[in-house]
């Protein structure tokens, strides 16, 4: 799923809209033959090409016309396709209208698929495709059952729920080519792997002997003052490359990561054999890796590595499952579980409380929490980390001269 975000202060539905826990999610498609993701977001961003007309969707409309989508399913300028959310997935949005027994809004998710002519196959199975991705993200987000009655039904289906204005889609196009809501909701389920979705768990508490947790500080207080990468990969990264410490790397060449020693690297050497993961096969090679003096120049060199062009997608990263997936398909590591292990030990350590710090910022006409995270945190999902910051503030009710505390931004070089 290619996932953009393009949410706007001035969209109407988020500055009026409520708060949600989304039930499940509605799909829709546009009925109008513009596959064209720019037609209904907008601004150009740079990806989504120029509407001449500026008559996409996701705007204010003066004279009171209200359609708040949460995404959007089309093309983009290079013909390729993508999701972009127009609305925070938690906030009412305004897609669904109302019948007889209720609003779809006050409980659903909802989404368009830009439909084209209706008879382009490949197009048709693309969007259907990312429609199934995004389902089955969300599904995995809100814990919820794609095949439950009622989950994720189609505009024309929350109709006859009676929750739902009287408009056809999607049963208008997917018949057209094999497909239904039926056969929709199974894909869902089978890319969720068949299984129903396990409840969210909490992060389970950090269990860790006194020389686990002397390594992860010491470890953590050389990273927490790099510029760019965040402290908990890095932790995560020396815990599964040393073993914590242990490794023969570590403990002859003070060298905590399996950085190897390139021609451009002048520094010392350590030769030894390593496995290595090609063409799906794990074969053992003796390599020459960067030696160091100490720990901490593993640690800062680590950094630096890390900041080469090559890693730009992990430099400034604040979700820490991101920057693990992004700095193994950068590259770093050929072992193909090499981010799931990351991961599950940046969870099972705690290792984001060293992610953390903070700044403040004094509440301005027109603030949103969701525009906050935004702009300090890199992701409007992240807003309840500064509601939790500020004792859980309402983020319908920001006082104007009000202070806010926002967990401190990672510099990017």
């Amino acid at each position: 799923m290619n996932l953009y975000q393009l949410i706007l202060t001035k969209n109407e539905c988020y500055i009026s809209g409520r708060s949600i826990t989304p039930k499940g999610i509605m799909v829709h498609s546009t009925g109008a033959p513009n596959p064209n993701l720019k037609r209904y977001v907008g601004p150009d961003d740079g990806r989504l090409g120029k509407n001449q007309y500026n008559n996409h969707w996701n705007q204010a409309r003066p004279e009171g016309r209200q359609i708040c989508m949460h995404a959007f399913i089309g093309k983009l300028a290079d013909g390729s396709i993508a999701t972009y959310q127009t609305l925070p997935w938690t906030m009412r949005g305004w897609h669904g209208a109302k019948g007889s027994k209720g609003s779809v809004n006050d409980t659903h998710i909802g989404f368009e698929i830009c439909e084209d002519g209706l008879t382009d196959k490949a197009y048709f199975k693309a969007v259907f495709r990312e429609a199934v991705e995004l389902c089955a993200y969300l599904c995995k987000m809100f814990s919820l059952d794609p095949m439950k009655d009622g989950v994720i039904i189609g505009h024309y289906e929350g109709h006859a729920r009676g929750i739902a204005s009287n408009h056809g889609d999607p049963k208008n196009w997917f018949p057209k080519h094999g497909e239904s809501m039926g056969s929709f909701r199974r894909a869902v389920k089978a890319a969720l792997g068949g299984k129903d979705p396990e409840p969210a768990k909490p992060a389970p508490e950090p269990k860790m002997t006194a020389a686990q947790k002397g390594f992860i500080d010491r470890v953590g207080k050389v990273a927490r003052d790099d510029s760019g990468i965040l402290p908990s990969l890095t932790i995560a990264q020396a815990i599964l490359e040393s073993g914590w410490g242990k490794s023969e790397l570590a403990q002859k060449a003070n060298a905590l990561f399996g950085i190897k020693a390139g021609t451009n690297w002048k520094g010392p050497r350590y030769e030894k054999k390593t496995a290595e993961h090609i063409d799906g096969k794990q074969v053992e090679i003796t390599a020459a890796f960067r030696a160091y003096g100490s720990w901490e120049e593993s640690i800062a060199d680590h950094g630096a590595h890390l900041r080469g062009s090559r890693y730009k997608a992990v430099q400034g990263e604040r979700d820490y499952k991101k920057a693990c997936r992004s700095v193994h398909a950068a590259g770093y590591a050929t072992a193909p579980d090499y981010a799931d292990k990351l991961i599950r030990l940046v969870e099972q350590y705690g290792l984001t409380a060293w992610d953390a710090g903070e700044i403040t910022h004094t509440v301005k006409q027109g603030d949103t929490l969701w525009a906050l995270a935004v702009k300090h945190l890199g992701s409007g999902h992240r807003w309840p980390e500064i509601q939790a910051l500020n004792g859980g503030v309402d983020p319908h009710k920001l006082r104007i001269g009000s202070t806010l505390k926002i967990p401190k931004e990672v510099k990017t070089s």
